[in-house]
């Protein structure tokens, strides 16, 4: 099986999603599955990767002023061709961000069954992170849950299972 994986997470940060995103695509390289992880420009030199796990990186911005944490800038017709060299089984999606969003429109146009992992409850998250206030918490977070449910229905609309 060939799966396509989005995360605008990736090492050498250290959090949960990155944790899983090594885990589980080592997991499957070791049983003979390609991993092709779409991620963050970011130096992996010192992560010694299974021979069928590569990395596809994008330039990228801090977010939110929250250190460590990069968003990718969209590359969509890159990401399209990439995708369709690689010609994917599924699209595993690890972050609802931009670059999520560009796995969502990739599986859309390449008919290609796509997922994903909701790692981090972002409305919860809000009260960590230093986005400017954008009114009363109870408002950001509506939003926040407005997002992330148009994001997850977007995806699961192209769930072929």
């Amino acid at each position: 099986m060939r799966i396509a994986y989005f995360s605008d997470t990736f090492y050498p940060q250290l959090n949960g999603v990155v944790t899983s995103i090594l885990n589980s695509s080592k997991i499957l390289a070791e049983r003979g599955h390609k991993i092709k992880i779409f991620t963050i420009k970011t130096n992996i030199n010192k992560l010694k990767l299974h021979k069928n796990i590569s990395v596809v990186k994008y330039t990228s911005i801090d977010a939110f002023r929250y250190p460590g944490y990069e968003l990718v800038i969209p590359r969509s017709l890159h990401c399209l061709n990439e995708i369709k060299k690689f010609k994917p089984d599924a699209i595993h999606i690890h972050t609802p961000t931009l670059l999520g969003w560009e796995a969502v429109v990739c599986g859309r146009l390449l008919n290609i069954p796509t997922i994903g992992t909701y790692h981090t409850l972002i409305p919860d998250f809000l009260n960590h992170s230093p986005i400017p206030k954008i009114g009363e918490l109870v408002i950001k977070k509506k939003l926040a849950w407005k997002y992330t449910n148009n994001f997850i229905d977007s995806s699961r609309a192209l769930d072929h299972a």
